[in-house]
């Protein structure tokens, strides 16, 4: 059987955005003939502190004995889980494709050559500058003998800037038996908005929660609710509802009970929860953050909030709460079009005939 190997920096417990694409993907490249193998790479260059001292071997040996993620059911038997801390010269040898996204990773086979380079997908979902300066960031976006896809028109033009050949755009596709609409938009509670809290400076999150204590001081029929992966901080504000870890079905119940959905980040590679709150019917008010904007139009079936601070935050909920009244139809409309945007099906195929086309390719 054809072989994959898909690299990630480390095993998570928590639900992460970025490594559900690969499984989604990895999953139904398994279901169609290919052996897929998901290594997590643990060592400094990629995970740097996350697994070390006693702490990060006990923890490393811990997930080790689940290495499968409980949020994530695979339907596939071909699909394999082992975490290791180093690859070695030989380590990927049986494979055809090697499949990395995450910029350490990339740096760690690359410049370690454990792999030749036209082996490689770089499968690029985020202009990941926080870790890596963006001089070492564009080069690895710059190599001519590496398949790069991506997930955004915006990251596309960065890839392009930076050298690199984009060969797919897979815009992140929405499993529709995960996130449906299933409570009409004017029976969920008035005034009703839903966020992803993430700690993150990046997310915007708290510009946002500022502006929502100004709402809550003056408007107290307006209702927020949060999710995260996080556990609720210490003093976070007890007038938004929050929830840890929603399971899947839950997570569709909160989509469906609310009716808009706030995206504060600065900047998005794609922005996974702002397209399921569409599937589900909510109405999405969005920052310019480049990645939501790639299927939000302004008027059209989302919103876009014109700045990033608090102020910005107040003036478009009271502006959308005072629309309120007229944006039932608007919010199917929205939905509908958002769902023929983000074909999840329609992305398994691209991708599986691509990766079947470039062994094809090498074989003759």
């Amino acid at each position: 059987m054809k072989r994959i190997a898909i690299l990630l920096p480390g095993p998570r417990r928590e639900p992460v955005g970025g490594y559900k694409v690969l499984y989604q993907y990895g999953d139904h490249l398994a279901s169609n003939g290919w052996k897929v193998d998901f290594i997590y790479l643990t060592n400094q260059i990629v995970c740097y502190s996350r697994f070390s001292g006693i702490l990060g071997k006990l923890k490393e040996g811990f997930l080790s004995i689940f290495s499968s993620p409980r949020w994530f059911v695979f339907k596939s038997k071909n699909v394999n889980h082992r975490i290791v801390k180093e690859l070695k010269e030989n380590s990927l040898v049986d494979y055809r494709i090697i499949i990395c996204s995450s910029v350490e990773t990339f740096i760690y086979i690359s410049e370690k050559k454990i792999v030749e380079l036209n082996k490689i997908i770089y499968f690029v979902q985020d202009y990941e500058c926080w870790n890596v300066k963006i001089d070492k960031l564009n080069e690895t976006l710059s190599h001519k003998d590496v398949d790069y896809i991506t997930i955004s028109d915006d990251l596309n033009k960065k890839i392009t800037f930076a050298g690199g050949n984009v060969a797919l755009v897979l815009y992140n596709g929405i499993n529709k038996a995960d996130f449906y609409n299933f409570k009409k938009w004017e029976l969920r509670p008035s005034s009703s908005f839903l966020f992803l809290y993430h700690p993150s400076k990046r997310k915007g999150c708290d510009a946002l929660i500022s502006a929502l204590k100004k709402v809550n001081e003056n408007s107290k029929h307006i209702k927020f609710s949060c999710f995260s992966a996080y556990p609720k901080p210490k003093d976070f504000p007890e007038y938004i509802s929050y929830y840890h870890r929603p399971t899947l079905k839950k997570l569709n119940d909160l989509y469906n009970n609310n009716k808009f959905f706030i995206c504060s980040s600065e900047y998005e590679g794609f922005g996974l929860t702002p397209a399921e709150a569409a599937f589900a019917g909510e109405i999405v008010l969005t920052t310019k953050n480049g990645g939501v904007e790639q299927y939000i139009e302004n008027g059209e079936n989302g919103f876009i909030i014109p700045g990033k601070n608090s102020d910005a935050f107040v003036q478009i909920i009271y502006d959308i709460v005072a629309q309120e009244p007229y944006l039932a139809e608007f919010s199917r409309t929205s939905s509908h079009s958002i769902g023929n945007k983000l074909n999840l099906d329609l992305n398994f195929n691209k991708l599986l005939d691509f990766i079947n086309n470039k062994i094809r390719d090498k074989e003759f």
